[in-house]
């Protein structure tokens, strides 16, 4: 993996940074010159349990290594499977569209709603944001109004 810490370490040992600070915001490309050609990137894995292909990207040939045990039948449907559950469990979930307040409840525990109904609002800074049905189905509450909750939290399920 490609990464910038020898350089911000080449950085924090030069003069300009610990003695007389005379770093500004153009210090970088101007009167840091420490290092001058590029950094070694580190090394691709040759790790045997892997299985090398290339794929392209936008018209550029990358190489891909996967795992050797995803690519057998036995990795894959599983997977599969537990997938399906969960894409089955996040149709019925309503989720905290932000992170705040749940501050009331429009429909109530049991109603019957439809996609796109208001079910509930959430306050943030004085402000209302909707938390919007997705599908057609019985509102089950599961969140109590006045408590905070993540963003993508389930504050309800749609049966």
């Amino acid at each position: 993996m490609a990464s910038v810490l020898p350089f911000h370490q080449e950085m924090m040992k030069d003069a300009d940074f610990t003695e007389n600070f005379k770093v500004h915001t153009r210090w970088i490309e101007t009167d840091f010159n420490a290092i001058n050609s590029d950094l070694p990137r580190s090394k691709s894995s040759k790790n045997e349990d892997l299985v090398r292909t290339f794929i392209e990207i936008d018209g550029r040939r990358h190489e891909l290594a996967l795992p050797a045990h995803l690519l057998s039948l036995s990795a894959v449907i599983p997977s599969a499977i537990n997938a399906n559950n969960e894409l089955e469990e996040n149709l019925k979930a309503v989720t905290a569209p932000i992170s705040e307040v749940l501050h009331s409840w429009v429909l109530s525990d049991g109603d019957n709603v439809s996609e796109g109904d208001v079910i509930a609002i959430m306050e943030a800074i004085k402000m209302e944001v909707q938390v919007i049905a997705s599908r057609y189905g019985v509102l089950q509450q599961k969140a109590k109004t006045g408590e905070y909750f993540s963003a993508e939290s389930v504050l309800a399920e749609i049966n």
